[in-house]
């Protein structure tokens, strides 16, 4: 099993400038304490700005895959600023997700903001219910975060349950 996102004491955020990137994995390696060979790790691009949003998918039974859309960060963690809709979720569906929640003026862009690709947000949430509703073994399915820019959108982290 990897470090999660839920054990931030083993994640370094933008630990090494990008125009320092070493091709030596020894030299990541040798910068954690006490070293360790035997770690395995990921090295990233790291995306500065945009919006962090969250998708995600969970089946219930006697419904299927309900799945889950909102502005990710402290939005979901504080304020449960999230929507659900019923596997398959239509075009139509994904953007009444988009629309229906409390942030979604953030979406847009608000005081001097850009606003984000919601065309992107939309194809990723219609991917995803397509995705369970072809593989309905996946029990849980979490995108958080996604990165949001104006013309484009990242995940950065994925886990899935099955």
């Amino acid at each position: 099993m990897g470090v999660t996102r839920e054990e931030p004491e083993q994640v370094r955020d933008s630990a090494i400038p990008p125009t320092q990137t070493p091709r030596d994995p020894k030299f990541v390696v040798g910068a954690i304490p006490g070293g360790r060979p035997d770690l395995r790790f990921l090295i990233q691009k790291y995306l500065p700005g945009g919006m962090e949003v969250i998708i995600g998918a969970k089946a219930e039974e006697g419904l299927g895959h309900l799945v889950m859309f909102g502005i990710g960060g402290i939005y979901v963690e504080i304020l449960k600023d999230v929507v659900f809709k019923i596997a398959p979720v239509t075009d139509v569906e994904a953007r009444e997700m988009l629309s229906s929640i409390k942030g979604a003026p953030l979406l847009k862009g608000v005081r001097g903001q850009k606003g984000v690709d919601e065309e992107g947000i939309v194809e990723l949430i219609q991917r995803i219910s397509q995705l369970v509703t072809d593989l309905p073994a996946i029990q849980e399915m979490d995108l958080n975060p996604v990165i949001a820019y104006e013309d484009r959108v990242f995940v950065v982290d994925a886990r899935i349950s099955i």
